[in-house]
């Protein structure tokens, strides 16, 4: 088995940077609330969806709560979720030096990851990478 078809295994960890950019982003959201003709009531509402967004997106992204990517195993055509359920790579995933997106078609549903380098060991973010970017490129 080579270095390229073995098993990837993916743990992610709590991500600093991505806690940061969810908090950055949706405070800018709220701050840009305050500058609009809009009565207070209107302001509260968008804030209160504002905040409800942020605590979905951390639930769902950051903490993974509930998702099936918590923990999962990237085998040569196919990837293991934690559900013990096999499922596909979407060719929609992205990958860059700094982030990952990793997307997944299981039973008609799609999961998403979103992975910082600093959620992955060195290595295991690079192999992923590396597998992501030529798994999908024309042969």
């Amino acid at each position: 088995m080579s270095a390229f078809t073995a098993p990837i295994y993916i743990e992610p960890r709590f991500s600093k940077r991505f806690a940061w950019s969810i908090t950055v982003l949706h405070l800018g959201a709220l701050f840009g609330l305050l500058p609009l003709t809009l009565s207070w009531a209107v302001k509260m509402g968008i804030g209160l969806g504002i905040l409800l967004s942020a605590y979905q997106t951390m639930r769902k992204h950051l903490w993974l709560i509930d998702n099936p990517l918590c923990y999962c195993v990237l085998c040569e055509d196919s990837i293991w979720l934690s559900t013990e359920k096999e499922a596909q790579i979407s060719p929609s995933s992205y990958t860059h030096p700094q982030l990952i997106v990793l997307r997944v078609l299981e039973s008609g549903k799609t999961h998403c990851l979103i992975l910082f380098p600093d959620t992955l060991d060195e290595a295991t973010f690079r192999r992923l990478r590396v597998r992501l970017r030529y798994a999908f490129s024309p042969k």
